[in-house]
């Protein structure tokens, strides 16, 4: 199973539209701060707003790029591992081997979750190094609609929590994009429909509203 998991991760860099969709995430994350400390304000809905410093700016450029990436760059990466290889039938090599069927979707899930991970610690360093050296260093800050004052500590452990709680937002995505591509087998059209099932999900209950914004 490890020589699984380390041979789908193999392939998952090798792929040219990771490497493009990295670079183009890192590109915009960056451009994106330029823009936000140029405004200097931090928003939580349309009537709530906060100052932008050193302390908070990573959790609210993680609530800006949450949506990039759930309906853009995760999706593309998502279809590209469970549809792609299908449809070109270069997978056809890797299931020979003397796995099941079970292990090479986890594999699969595994590495997907990994390649997540390095996406938000991407956004997590270029928001604190772009905090450290362009906007206001402060000793304590607040969050959202949090009357408390964080010190640099708790703001640490409450940018912390704020990002392994987008994890799970979009470990939940990537499990809802494999049943999408096991029932669809068209990488287009698999990713339509994850477009459309996260869209959908918002007029059926109030409660799916954190796919849209992940600071509700």
């Amino acid at each position: 199973m490890r020589q699984l998991i380390i041979s789908e991760m193999e392939r998952v860099w090798s792929r040219s539209k990771t490497k493009t969709l990295l670079i183009t995430f890192i590109l915009l994350s960056t451009l994106w701060s330029i823009a936000m400390g140029s405004w200097n304000v931090g928003f939580y809905d349309s009537n709530i707003t906060m100052p932008l410093n050193s302390l908070n700016f990573s959790v609210f450029i993680l609530r800006d790029i949450h949506p990039l990436l759930m309906f853009v760059i995760l999706p593309m990466l998502y279809t590209d591992c469970f549809n792609a290889e299908y449809t070109s039938g270069s997978y056809r090599n890797v299931m020979t081997r003397p796995y099941k069927k079970t292990e090479f979707i986890l594999a699969k899930l595994i590495a997907q979750a990994f390649i997540t991970f390095v996406f938000l610690m991407i956004l997590f360093i270029i928001s604190s190094l772009f905090s450290k050296f362009f906007l206001d260093t402060v000793e304590t800050t607040k969050f959202f609609n949090i009357t408390k004052d964080f010190n640099s500590i708790e703001a640490f452990i409450y940018s912390f929590k704020f990002y392994v709680i987008e994890f799970l937002i979009l470990f939940a995505i990537l499990s809802i994009s494999s049943l999408i591509c096991g029932i669809i087998e068209n990488s287009v059209l698999s990713f339509l429909a994850i477009i459309a099932v996260f869209l959908g999900s918002l007029y059926i209950s109030d409660s799916f509203v954190f796919f849209l914004s992940s600071s509700k």
